[in-house]
């Protein structure tokens, strides 16, 4: 399992390009089938990782999916877990422990933001159903005056 290191070199374009929600670079990844090794050139932007055979442009997308966990995965050095929406694992290893940390930050950044938004999305559509106005009123008769009128405005 661990003869994908023959890839492995120190090549000057064995480097991570990593923003916010946003990598590129040469992971080595375990085929889904055959359960060999090749080199490809991963991007993930925005939650979504495809790969090619090589980071030139025109070369054909070979495959694309969304990512919704991140784990490190022992099977291989340096190794990653992703899991696909698709309900699929996609194992890579990159080629040094600091590419492989740059890998899961950036990808479980995303998944952490995304867990969060739909956290909040969930309170506050729980919040919303529960809203009641806040008054400001004098009396009790005032108060369910002006709530009788908002009940017939909604």
């Amino acid at each position: 399992m661990r003869n994908h290191h023959r890839y492995k070199q120190a090549d000057e374009d064995d480097q991570v390009l990593a923003l916010n929600n946003y990598a590129e670079g040469y992971l080595v990844k375990q085929g889904a089938r055959v359960k060999n090794w090749k080199r490809r050139y991963f991007v993930f932007r925005d939650g979504y990782l495809s790969y090619r055979k090589d980071q030139r442009e025109t070369s054909k997308v070979l495959g694309t999916d969304l990512v919704v966990d991140v784990f490190y995965w022992s099977g291989a050095e340096f190794g990653l877990e992703l899991k696909l929406s698709s309900g699929r694992s996609m194992y890579v290893s990159p080629a040094s422990e600091q590419q492989a940390g740059i890998w899961y930050e950036v990808v479980q950044g995303y998944v952490m933001r995304q867990q969060m938004v739909r956290q909040l999305q969930h309170v506050n559509r729980q919040n919303q159903k529960h809203l009641e106005p806040i008054w400001e009123c004098d009396s009790a008769a005032q108060q369910s005056a002006e709530l009788a009128q908002y009940r017939l405005l909604r």
